[in-house]
């Protein structure tokens, strides 16, 4: 137990001393003799073979500090997914803040390191090129060790680009294998817990809140004080869930599991790929086609990031904004990725006024407001919000800070809503887009599928109406709050979904994340059972959260339970069907409402 009330994770399960002695020998053999053929291929051109083989030996230098900062190996699938986003101004300075000092000293010698190769390889002591047996023989060795690299993973330019051309494979196969039609996630979903009178259309106010991590709501941290006060007493007037889950670690797919309620990608982003030639029915639309003025607004300024603007317009949202050009920032309300969320809740409520005053009396209002003060990195906060580690050293002391400084401004909030006439009666729903997403400290931890990075809170409130109830018997996801919210709105509708409605009786689900930035990592939940998929390792992890809470050991493979992994495998095997149907456009049938039709 750490300091600050919450157990510190461990870096995965250390690899018996042989094995990992053996994918070293292996790393540094296949990097050799990458660089000796190349070497021998362009023997008669020496620059271009220094400079090809300098090159290569960059690579994979790069490739070993990424693994020695982050505790995991780059895979090419998220650059590529990441790829325009990793040029935005805020994104660069996340990761020069994550890069820290020892990587630009590692950076310093790797470059030294390859600039002498070079030199040494082009002038000084050119290699001369091997006769044919020996180059036969160099490449028979290159088969062999790079074959042992794919079984042990031992090669970091494999696994750079081995995991994107496998996924991608994956993808074309699963969709090969998808010889079905029709629409097969659309369900009807019958309200049976209506919360509302006959007429009444209550509005609705969703706010996630950027990178709330659900691990620390209802803990205590290192000063005796709650980490998040502020939502711990919402949630304890509210239907809350003990057990919540994101289904992935990162704001578009966050949002996409809450708003459509279908699995996120893992190979592309829905938004960026599939906002114009793909056909949604998400509660936005369900509820514009039942009288709702659908409404976004967001504190990250730059509403084409990700191509959230254009992918909000696609799934019915009416209204599409941002703090872009509502302040000026400054040092005091500007850090990180936009403004602090206490600023964002102010203009949100000034800016939906203004748009209210100019539509008709009584209707009501969808809106959704997704804050983004506590984006990582955590550390560039003021010094006034650092109260629970006043000089944090790592990580997750920073994170601690910021978690506790956004529980502070959702008091902004909540104050603003409770003294405004209207939206003091609308149903409010709080909850995370994500956890805290990756690990950055360099401490031997790493959060690719651990609680603390896959849990995200949930608050569903409306005051005098719905009766406070804590769930926490099973596991639920981000794709049961689009069917609640039409459960207690007491609509019957037809949407593709995967989730269930919160207010029916509880029983247990399996539901699948995905998490693709720390390596592609497949998670099938069953409560009290969790279970993971490494991709690129191929390595099979089972906990069970009630004996194991904090995951310090995988259940033996010849103790695990041959029916609880058959289930849960089945629940990843939908992962690649799921990613056949969107990128088949097999969500939603073009020109179909989302209204019951009466027969």
């Amino acid at each position: 137990m750490s300091a600050t009330g919450v157990v510190m994770l461990r870096h995965d399960f250390p690899a018996p001393p042989l094995i990992f002695a053996l994918k070293l020998v292996i790393a540094s053999v296949t990097a050799a003799l990458h660089v000796r053929i190349l070497q021998a291929l362009l023997a008669r051109w020496p620059k271009a073979a220094a400079a090809a083989a300098g090159g290569l030996m960059g690579v994979y230098l790069l490739l070993c500090i990424y693994h020695f900062k982050m505790l995991t190996q780059l895979g090419l699938l998220l650059i590529v997914d990441n790829w325009g986003e990793m040029f935005d101004a805020a994104a660069k300075r996340m990761l020069s803040s994550v890069a820290g000092a020892s990587t630009y000293v590692l950076l310093g010698v790797a470059a030294a390191a390859v600039g002498v190769f070079v030199l040494k390889t082009t002038w000084l002591d050119p290699p001369e090129r091997p006769r044919p047996r020996v180059f036969l023989g160099m490449l028979v060795a290159f088969v062999v060790v790079a074959t042992a690299g794919l079984r042990l993973n031992g090669d970091y330019v494999y696994r750079f680009y081995g995991e994107f051309t496998a996924a991608a494979f994956r993808e074309k196969a699963a969709a090969f294998a998808d010889t079905g039609t029709g629409h097969p996630l659309i369900r009807r979903l019958t309200a049976r817990n209506a919360q509302v009178v006959v007429g009444e259309r209550p509005d609705v106010i969703v706010v996630l809140v950027e990178s709330f991590g659900g691990y620390y709501t209802g803990r205590v941290a290192r000063d005796g004080k709650p980490f998040t006060p502020v939502f711990d007493a919402l949630a304890r007037e509210s239907l809350s869930v003990k057990h919540m889950y994101g289904n992935s670690t990162q704001t578009e797919r966050g949002h996409v599991a809450t708003l459509c309620s279908i699995l996120p990608r893992y190979y592309h982003k829905i938004m960026k790929y599939h906002a114009q030639d793909t056909e949604f029915a998400c509660l936005p639309r369900v509820l514009k086609e039942h009288g709702y003025r659908t409404y976004w607004f967001q504190g990250q300024p730059d509403l084409g990031f990700d191509n959230t603007g254009p992918f909000m317009e696609r799934i019915a949202f009416d209204v599409v904004t941002s703090m872009a050009g509502r302040f000026e920032p400054t040092p005091e309300n500007s850090w990180g990725w936009g403004p602090p969320d206490d600023l964002t809740y102010r203009t949100f409520f000034a800016a939906i006024d203004a748009d209210a005053a100019k539509r008709p009396a009584g209707e009501p209002y969808f809106a959704v407001l997704p804050t983004i003060s506590n984006h990582l990195p955590y550390s560039e906060a003021p010094q006034r919000y650092r109260t629970i580690h006043p000089v944090p050293t790592n990580y997750w002391e920073h994170y601690e800070n910021s978690i506790r400084m956004t529980d502070g401004y959702l008091a902004t909030f909540l104050e603003a809503m409770r003294a405004h006439p209207r939206w003091k009666n609308a149903v409010l729903v709080v909850s995370g887009d994500h956890g805290p997403p990756i690990n950055a400290s360099g401490e031997g931890l790493t959060t690719a599928y651990q609680e603390r990075s896959l849990r995200v809170p949930l608050a569903v409130h409306w005051a005098g109406r719905l009766a406070p109830r804590r769930l926490d018997a099973f596991a639920h996801s981000q794709l049961d709050i689009a069917p609640t919210i039409l459960d207690l709105l007491g609509l019957d509708v037809e949407m593709h979904t995967l989730g269930k409605s919160l207010l029916d009786a509880e029983r247990n689900e399996r539901f699948a994340i995905v998490n693709p930035l720390q390596g592609i990592n497949f998670i099938a939940i069953e409560w009290p059972y969790k279970f993971v998929q490494r991709y690129a390792s191929g390595e099979e992890l089972l906990f069970d959260l009630s004996r194991d809470p904090e995951e310090l050991a995988s259940i033996p493979v010849e103790e695990r339970d041959p029916a609880v992994v058959a289930r849960l495998k089945e629940q990843l095997a939908f992962i690649d069907y799921n990613e056949a149907l969107i990128r088949s456009d097999r969500l939603w049938p073009a020109g179909r409402s989302t209204m019951i039709r009466q027969d």
